[in-house]
């Protein structure tokens, strides 16, 4: 897949920060954890759908499902050489407020409400 055709077509991108909506039974512990969303999307053998490598924001221990048959989960720390991976569909990544960072999607004329000659052109 293009850049553009995961950007259109998954929820996640490489370098965001996703929240944990979805896991399997023996990770449900993991449910609403923050997580780093790392590329490349790639497909999960266990799982049988496409995801993304994940790492916990605070660093702490988290569920790992080693194997679905017969299934067997670990409660242990994540890292980037030692990655765990969930489907794009079980995270839900978080936007940046527009308000805080107006000039992301487009930049605004903020002259436009103060500026006393822009009223009298509109009158």
């Amino acid at each position: 897949m293009t850049k553009q055709e995961l950007a259109v077509t998954t929820r996640c991108k490489d370098g965001d920060i996703a929240i944990i909506i979805n896991e399997t039974p023996l990770c449900a512990g993991n449910l609403g954890r923050f997580v780093h969303v790392r590329g490349p999307y790639q497909y999960i053998d266990i799982l049988g759908l496409h995801g993304w490598v994940i790492k916990p924001v605070n660093n702490q221990k988290m569920w790992v499902q080693l194997r679905r048959d017969p299934p067997k989960a670990v409660f242990d720390r994540v890292y980037w050489n030692n990655p765990r991976c969930l489907p794009d569909a079980w995270l839900l990544p978080l936007k940046r407020p527009k308000h805080l960072f107006p000039l992301d999607d487009s930049v605004t004329d903020v002259r436009s409400n103060d500026d006393p000659s822009s009223r009298e052109q509109s009158r």
